[in-house]
């Protein structure tokens, strides 16, 4: 009787495995534990059965259920701790038991615990694939970059060809990309033949019970696109300053070899994709794909791996861009640091006026990772201090001190020019109306609650003052992002065209934010603030669109802070921010003035002037 009653209490069948109970899909509490250990910050889930005091009192045991995830470490810990102490108290209640009623010992039971594992049989697959198999196809993808990178720059040295190449009628820029496609291209190749290699090895060994999904590897080589091109262009541009291929080797082999020990991140227990290591490079992709094996990846993750290792490529693009552009170097001679930098000490007729689009990138990889890591440095600060430290201190000034250094001209480099007052009524419709139109963009991919909830939590900034949240949140951002991003980075890319400069600063504007959900609307808010400074040629008409923007923000929040949960606004929310976002556009962009012209029409090439 008291076994049927057990099995009656125990809510699934089970089955060994691997020291823990794997339970099974017919299990009801399954998915609502699955649920609550997808969150990070549950490592295990105590089930305690209603009828468990009921049988105490009737003298039977206490029958408990540890569940977890047999995945992650933490969570086997976890359960093994809940058993061990659970152990010990069923130990005391069995003595007490028996005590009182005069029983041998252990003829009572005390408290059982039936650890659970909730991992489905594709997860433990992921977890043996997870640890070398993401380390191989790093390891590989050098090698199918390393060889090609040195023999198409520092072996055409030695064969005599790269001067025949520096004859023809090319840009340095067209042969530096046509020999980076085809590295890459290699590399491509070399990654897509090792991905189906291991599927198909991977599904003739694994049993039948042990699938792995074939998204898996398609996600897999998706993941290995950003990194091959971040190997190509880097090696690239290194292999470069060789004089033949043998020298190509040796100076290649320093950097070959961090990138390999990078790559073998997922072989370390305990390390996994967060939103540190998702911006390290090489390491971010290396468990990303390790996260992928275990599904576990998710869309906030995907975006910073991808947004990050895209950034480090472009600027490594940017390195290899300014070798090929140096023919002293292409021919084997040789050239200070100071100068190949571009911070020699030139005069200022031959100093350019803006940066060019490699210091533009540099400047944003700068403010990417600085930022970032930095603001860990700094959470244990009042929240207000944070955002004004991150934006002044990682944004602003380092901004700031790298245009120094490369001498340009400041004023026109961050468009200091005094505005029209019609293009500041512009702008202050724009800023005011802006946000409705972001706000229904961000409706096609709604952020989760944990994201309302930070917003919210920065928002308040720990109870301080209406002044002070307005101040940092739009006053301080509006000043620092707009100098970066409308600024440096605006002026540096407004070299290879108008749309060029306010796409691209859009969507670096867009990725600084960290967020897949803000990414759209914030990228959307960066392309109209572009366009006015496109065509205006000031910064500050930006600045008063981005102090508009927060600051109306908060004040929704504050007067109507069931808005921040509502699916939607109401109907007249939308239809008057757009009609206010035309009236603001026509006033800061399609009036027409003396001596200027339509933003469609701006030569591609045309350096940037005055409307005046």
């Amino acid at each position: 009787k008291k076994d049927a009653a057990k099995e009656k209490d125990d809510p699934a069948p089970k089955r060994r495995g691997g020291g823990l109970e794997v339970s099974g899909e017919s299990d009801p509490l399954l998915p609502l534990v699955r649920t609550a250990l997808e969150r990070t910050d549950i490592d295990a889930v105590l089930v305690v059965l209603p009828s468990i005091t009921a049988k105490y009192a009737k003298g039977g045991g206490l029958d408990l259920f540890a569940y977890c995830d047999g995945v992650r470490e933490e969570g086997g810990f976890a359960a093994g701790r809940l058993e061990s102490a659970f152990r010990r108290v069923g130990s005391t209640l069995a003595e007490a038991r028996e005590r009182d009623h005069s029983l041998p010992e252990g003829f009572s039971r005390g408290a059982t615990v039936s650890l659970r594992d909730t991992t489905i049989s594709e997860r433990r697959t992921g977890q043996i694939l997870g640890l070398a198999l993401p380390m191989l196809l790093i390891a590989m993808s050098l090698l199918g970059v390393f060889l090609p990178a040195v023999d198409i720059t520092a072996g055409e040295k030695e064969r005599g060809t790269m001067q025949t190449l520096l004859c023809a009628p090319l840009h340095p820029f067209e042969i530096m990309a046509g020999k980076l496609l085809a590295v890459w291209a290699i590399s491509l190749m070399m990654a897509a033949a090792n991905v189906a290699s291991f599927a198909l090895t991977i599904g003739k060994i694994l049993p039948s019970e042990l699938p792995v999904p074939l998204w898996t590897y398609a996600a897999t080589l998706a993941l290995l696109v950003p990194v091959t091109g971040l190997f190509s262009a880097l090696f690239l541009s290194v292999a470069s300053f060789a004089k033949d291929f043998k020298d190509g080797q040796n100076i290649l082999m320093p950097v070959y070899l961090p990138c390999t020990l990078l790559g073998s991140a997922s072989l370390l227990p305990g390390i996994e994709i967060d939103r540190v290591t998702a911006l390290v490079p090489v390491v971010n992709v290396t468990l990303l794909i390790k996260a992928v094996f275990l599904q576990r990846a998710t869309a906030e993750f995907v975006f910073i791996t991808f947004a990050s290792t895209t950034v480090y490529a472009l600027l490594a693009l940017s390195l290899a861009a300014r070798v090929f552009a140096r023919e002293e170097l292409l021919l084997g001679g040789r050239e200070t640091a100071r100068s190949f930098l571009g911070i020699d000490g030139a005069t200022a007729k031959s100093r350019p006026e803006t940066p060019s689009p490699g210091a533009s990138l540099a400047a944003f990889a700068w403010v990417l990772v600085v930022a970032f890591y930095g603001s860990s440095l700094i959470a244990s600060f009042p929240m207000p201090l944070q955002i004004a430290a991150v934006q002044i201190g990682f944004f602003l000034i380092p901004v700031i001190t790298l245009a120094a250094l490369l001498r340009v001209d400041l004023p026109k480099t961050f468009a200091l020019r005094a505005p029209r007052p019609l293009e500041v009524a512009g702008a202050m419709l724009l800023g005011a109306s802006a946000w409705t139109i972001a706000s229904a963009i961000s409706r096609l991919a709604p952020p989760p609650p944990e994201l309302v909830q930070e917003l919210e939590k920065q928002l308040s900034m720990d109870g301080a003052p209406l002044w002070m949240i307005v101040l940092v949140i739009a006053v301080t951002p509006a000043i620092c992002e707009e100098t970066v991003f409308r600024g440096f980075v605006f002026s540096g890319l407004r070299r290879l065209g108008p749309w060029t400069a306010i796409i691209g600063s859009a969507l670096l504007f867009g990725i600084a934010h960290g967020s897949v959900y803000r990414m759209l609307p914030t990228a959307l808010l960066g392309v109209v603030i572009g366009g006015v400074r496109e065509r205006t040629k000031s910064l500050f008409p930006g600045m008063v669109i981005h102090v508009l923007n927060n600051g109306l923000l908060l004040v929704v929040w504050k007067l109507r802070p069931d808005w921040m949960h509502a699916d939607v606004y109401p109907a007249f929310v939308y239809a008057g921010g757009a009609a206010v976002v035309a009236a603001g556009a026509w006033l800061a962009m399609g009036l027409k003035r003396p001596g200027d012209a339509p933003l469609g029409a701006l030569n591609s090439g045309s350096k940037e002037t005055s409307p005046r």
